[in-house]
């Protein structure tokens, strides 16, 4: 038996994922800390994509900020997060951080 398995590209990419959250007059920094991830995360993210988030990125952000947070300053820069080669995520991370930073 054989299967066919298509694989689809994501809709976003990490670059468009960090422009678009670290865009408008919330992040006037440059940059996001945990308690600009976390307030957005609590009151925008859809409630059953929560979880998701907070799973895949452990208590306080802490994976986030391991991965993209390259020089350790607690806020993590666009430009530092799209050279950081473990600063990757899947396509529907991708598409659950976009509603909660993008969207309005």
């Amino acid at each position: 038996m054989t299967m066919i398995v298509k694989i689809r590209p994501c809709k976003y990419s990490m670059k468009e994922v960090w422009n678009c959250a670290n865009g408008g007059e919330r992040h006037h920094r440059g940059c996001l800390t945990a308690s600009d991830i976390h307030r957005a995360v609590r009151t925008r993210t859809p409630i059953f994509e929560r979880p998701v988030i907070l799973h895949s990125e452990g208590h306080r952000f802490h994976k986030l900020f391991r991965d993209c947070d390259t020089d350790h300053d607690g806020c993590i820069h666009p430009a530092e997060a799209e050279k950081s080669p473990k600063c990757k995520r899947d396509c529907n991370w991708k598409e659950i951080w976009i509603k909660t930073f993008c969207t309005t």
